[in-house]
């Protein structure tokens, strides 16, 4: 006998390692422990998922971009969350997805594919 960690009802597996009574207890109990992921890192996902979206939308089919601080900010970039550090020529800079971004002079914004 088990116990499925979805119902907490017993069942009977019919293989040795099976946890679920069903495969639609086991798709409800992931979705519900994704849900909760979700709420309880909605201030750091959100974010980040909405920086990749706006990279994603100015860098299509690019390679690099320059582009004005001030406008990503328009377009709702934050510039406090990213998802690594990528280190070009012995220098860090931030990284959003697959994207390095890198300072430059008067508040531009150098948007280059990281493709190491």
């Amino acid at each position: 006998m088990a116990i499925d960690p979805f119902t907490q009802r017993e069942f009977i597996p019919k293989r040795k390692n099976q946890k679920f009574e069903s495969k639609e207890n086991r798709i409800a109990f992931n979705n519900e422990k994704a849900l909760e992921f979700r709420k309880r890192n909605k201030d750091t996902i959100s974010p980040i998922t909405q920086n990749i979206k706006i990279i994603e939308r100015i860098m299509f089919e690019k390679t690099q971009k320059l582009i004005h601080k001030k406008y990503l900010e328009g377009m709702g970039f934050s510039f406090k969350h990213f998802t690594s550090i990528h280190n070009i020529d012995g220098k860090n800079h931030f990284q959003i997805s697959n994207y390095a971004i890198i300072p430059k002079e008067k508040n531009y914004i150098s948007i280059e594919l990281i493709t190491q």
